[in-house]
């Protein structure tokens, strides 16, 4: 079994972490809108050249940590 590591994406909704995954696949695989919230839950995404799996997530508004 291959281990790889885990990076986790995290950021305010509508920020672009999504398309920063489209981004470093360098193909479409996690949904996107244009300056709005589209994940409403964790998503894992991981291929056979990466040496890691990437978790997107969903976005924290501001004060959320705060709470």
């Amino acid at each position: 079994m291959e281990r790889k590591a885990n990076v986790l994406v995290i950021g305010n909704s509508g920020v672009g972490k999504s398309t920063l995954i489209n981004s470093i696949f360098g193909s479409e695989r996690a949904v996107t809108g244009l300056g709005e919230a589209v994940t409403t839950q964790m998503e894992v995404y991981d291929n056979e050249v990466l040496p890691f799996r990437i978790i997107d997530s969903i976005g924290f508004e501001y004060g959320f940590l705060k709470q």
